[in-house]
């Protein structure tokens, strides 16, 4: 791959999971880099849900009438290294396809049209030390 091109841009910053997880679960993963990195992060985390009754003509949500179903979740946040350079990056998770109420990727934010050079060395590190302690977190919790 040539230097500086968007397929190595898009490498450096996109963290794959082995497998996708739910929400609750990239909580804990961000806890696991917080400590381990260290770093502050910072996120908003959302679910979209949808409640309906569970019988038709049903008026009350009252004693389990109704069912309450998330549909899809998002999360995205900072991070800023609590020590040395303090490199600060913004990330956004991805959910699959499949099934949008589980997150399968991490991807910091990409300038357009920068070349990987572009990038500062610390937020380079920070990214490929969030990709390994990412792979990390998955081995010690395997299936």
């Amino acid at each position: 791959m040539a230097d500086g091109s968007i397929d190595e841009v898009f490498e450096r910053s996109t963290v794959e999971f082995r497998y996708p997880i739910a929400l609750e679960q990239t909580e804990s993963l961000l806890g696991y880099l917080c400590t381990e990195l260290p770093a502050e992060i910072r996120y908003a985390a959302g679910r979209h849900v949808s409640i309906s009754p569970t019988e038709v003509g049903s008026r009350s949500c009252d004693e389990g009438a109704c069912v309450n179903v998330v549909e899809s979740v998002s999360l995205s946040g900072d991070v800023t290294r609590r020590e040395g350079s303090h490199a600060f990056d913004h990330f956004d998770c991805e959910v699959s396809d499949a099934d949008n109420t589980l997150v399968y990727r991490l991807k910091f934010f990409m300038t357009p049209g920068w070349s990987i050079s572009e990038y500062r060395p610390e937020i380079l590190q920070l990214r490929d030390d969030v990709k390994r302690l990412v792979a990390q977190y998955f081995e010690e919790r395997r299936r």
